[in-house]
């Protein structure tokens, strides 16, 4: 969904985010950039890159033009939208002081207050997002979670759901969730997974296949970057299949904001609604086959903090 980068912006190659090796094959291109893939772990990854600067610029018009939409905003509201997410919570014992990296408009802080936390803090680096969040109540701030914006051991619980996916270097971000985590504490992750059956099945026409996703972790590759870090990865799963998605990119229908919002109202609906109740019965069956063979859209983990760490 990003708009076209501005030609002549200066790209800058990258090591591999998850286990540092400079050396990569190429897989493909895709919209006039490489996407490579470590020789050393397996993780796909583009490479090279428009400048920081360029890549902020993006987001930020992304979030005045997707995440502030009104229609987009109502969508935050109904209780199944973080139902993966409050599920591995709920799986590993999460609980206490949450930091929602990556947090938006609030959307997971209201699904965490809805379960019973009570301490939940929010960063994002898109300032219109974060006065939304804020006007719901919730203590967040808008910064780069990277420059030791928090201190040491505050939180017991950090989230980071579909982000390190967006960073020029996740390596970073995990060393600080590290960092500002209590020992014992969880970081807790989502992203697309490049195994799943419609990378499979879609390859370079798949929609998630794009600039605004810089890195393609599957279950190895995400182990690699977290144990790198330090943590102890305890969970992991693939869950969710979208054939409309898959429908539409086979298509090859056009991918923008009303698009995306399209996808997201029929999400909701399908969750919701009684007339697609035969269907959800189907749909689960599918997710569950996914979720065993590892080829969901949607990777999600969790990874502690030894309790003996400093």
């Amino acid at each position: 969904m990003f708009r076209s980068v501005a030609a002549g912006v200066a790209l800058v190659e990258r090591v591999c985010p998850a286990c540092g090796s400079q050396a990569a094959n190429p897989v493909f291109d895709k919209d006039g950039f490489s996407y490579v893939r470590c020789t050393g772990c397996g993780l796909v990854y583009i490479s090279p890159i428009p400048k920081a600067e360029a890549l902020e610029h993006e987001y930020d018009q992304l979030s005045a033009d997707y995440f502030l939409d009104e229609r987009r905003l109502a969508l935050d509201e109904y209780t199944e939208r973080h139902d993966r997410e409050v599920g591995l919570l709920q799986r590993v014992g999460a609980r206490g002081r949450l930091l929602d990296v990556g947090c938006a408009t609030g959307s997971f802080m209201m699904a965490a207050r809805r379960i019973g936390f009570t301490d939940i803090h929010g960063v994002d680096v898109a300032a219109a997002s974060v006065a939304v969040a804020q006007r719901r109540g919730f203590d967040a701030v808008a910064g780069d979670f990277s420059a030791h914006m928090f201190a040491p051991g505050r939180f017991d619980v950090v989230s980071m759901w579909n982000t390190l996916e967006h960073l020029p270097d996740p390596f970073i971000f995990a060393t600080e969730a590290w960092r500002v985590l209590a020992p014992g504490g969880y970081l807790v992750v989502s992203m697309p997974n490049c195994n799943s059956l419609s990378v499979a099945l879609l390859r370079r026409r798949y929609r998630y296949i794009a600039l605004e996703h810089l890195n393609y972790f599957t279950p190895a590759t995400l182990r690699t970057l977290l144990t790198r870090t330090g943590f102890r990865v305890v969970h992991h799963e693939t869950r969710s299949f979208n054939p409309y998605v898959v429908w539409q990119d086979w298509k090859g229908v056009p991918v923008d904001i009303e698009e995306t919002i399209r996808e997201t109202q029929l999400s909701k609906s399908f969750k919701t609604s009684g007339s697609f109740s035969v269907a959800r019965v189907a749909y689960r069956a599918v997710d569950g086959l996914l979720r065993v063979v590892g080829r969901g859209d949607s990777l999600l983990a969790a990874a502690q903090k030894p309790a003996e760490s400093q």
